[in-house]
């Protein structure tokens, strides 16, 4: 993995890192109390767990060049999706290098390094 990082910046084969992060979505049980004159707001340290989002960051290291992307729902369809954003985003590309665990290898506690040919999915 570390001698994909160390590849100089090339606009064609741009290496990308990829990452993702699950979030819980939490709702307040009770309202929270709004500042009022010589009183900070207040807000309840109770709250009731709703569903998990999920998170990706994508950075292109040496290009300085970085983004987010919020899915509803962790799933292999999400990730795919992410994976079409990237590759939409960098259209001057013909290889992707994502420095990212892929979705099935990453279950399994690997990494599995993939080139992603533009042409061949951007069909």
């Amino acid at each position: 993995m570390l001698a994909l990082y160390e590849r100089p910046y090339c606009a064609k084969e741009p290496v990308v890192c990829l990452d993702e992060k699950p979030v819980p979505l939490h709702t307040d049980v009770r309202p929270p109390r709004p500042a009022h004159p010589g009183h900070v707001a207040q807000r309840d340290n109770e709250y009731r767990r709703g569903e998990t989002a999920n998170i990706f960051g994508v950075v292109e290291p040496k290009a300085g060049r970085h983004f987010t992307c919020v899915m509803p729902k962790r799933s292999s369809a999400a990730f795919a999706r992410m994976i079409r954003t990237v590759i939409t985003a960098y259209p001057a590309a013909r290889t992707i290098h994502p420095g990212a665990k892929s979705a099935p290898a990453a279950e399994k506690g690997g990494e599995a390094q993939v080139a992603l040919s533009t042409s061949a999915l951007q069909q």
